[in-house]
C-alpha cells in the first residue's frame, strides 16, 4: 500500500473508526494550539468567540466556553456532557450533509496531502447554521485546527472557536476554507 493513498472519510465515520484508536497525543501540543486560538481570539472586535476542545477519540468536547450561551442559548455543560451528539442535534440537518459528506472529508484529504507539515500549521473554517434553544437557526463560523495522529495523520483532536455570524450571513450556502496558520495576520 503506498503513502500517497488518500482517505475518504467522513465525519460520522472518523468518529466511529477513531474510538478504537490507540493513538497518543502530547497533551501539551492540545494546549499549545489552543493558546494560539486565545490569541486569535483576543483580536476580535465582537462578542467574545465560543472557544472549543474536541476529542474525537472519546466523542467529547474538553472545553466549551460559556459564549455558547450568547450564541444558542444552550448551557457550556450540555455540551460537555452531550459531547458530538449534542452538537449533531442541533446543527441543520441539510448543512451537517455537506459537512459530513463534503466539507469533512475534504478536510482529511488536505491533512493527508499534507502528512508532513505539522496539522496546527492550517486553519480549517467553514459556516453552518445551529438552532438555538428557541427554535431559531443562527448561522455561526467556526475555525479550528486539527491534532493528528502521528501514524494515520486522521484528527484526534480539534480545537478552535465560533462566532455568530447571523448579522452578516444571509444565504444557505457553506463556504469552506484552509489557511496556513502563519499567513494569518494578528494585529495587535
Amino acid at each position: 500500500m503506498g503513502n500517497n493513498r488518500f482517505l475518504s472519510v467522513s465525519f460520522q465515520g472518523h468518529l466511529q473508526n477513531i474510538y478504537y484508536s490507540r493513538d497518543l497525543v502530547e497533551e501539551k501540543s492540545i494546549y499549545d494550539l489552543l493558546s494560539k486560538f486565545e490569541m486569535l481570539s483576543s483580536n476580535l472586535l465582537t462578542s467574545p468567540p465560543l472557544l472549543y476542545l474536541i476529542d474525537y477519540t472519546k466523542s467529547s468536547y474538553l472545553v466549551m466556553t460559556d459564549a455558547t450561551k450568547a450564541i444558542t442559548s444552550y448551557d457550556p455543560r450540555d455540551f460537555l456532557d452531550g459531547g458530538i451528539p449534542q452538537l449533531i442535534d442541533i446543527f441543520q440537518p441539510d448543512d451537517f450533509k455537506v459537512y459530513n459528506t463534503l466539507v469533512f472529508p475534504a478536510n482529511i484529504a488536505f491533512l493527508q496531502q499534507h502528512k508532513d507539515q505539522p496539522s496546527d500549521k492550517f486553519v480549517f473554517s467553514y459556516n453552518f447554521r445551529v438552532k438555538a434553544k428557541n427554535g431559531q437557526f443562527v448561522t455561526v463560523l467556526q475555525r479550528g485546527s486539527y491534532i493528528t495522529s502521528p501514524n494515520t495523520g486522521l484528527p484526534l483532536f480539534s480545537l478552535g472557536y465560533v462566532i455568530d455570524i447571523s448579522a452578516f450571513k444571509r444565504d444557505r450556502l457553506i463556504y469552506p476554507t484552509i489557511e496556513e496558520i502563519d499567513k494569518i495576520r494578528l494585529s495587535s
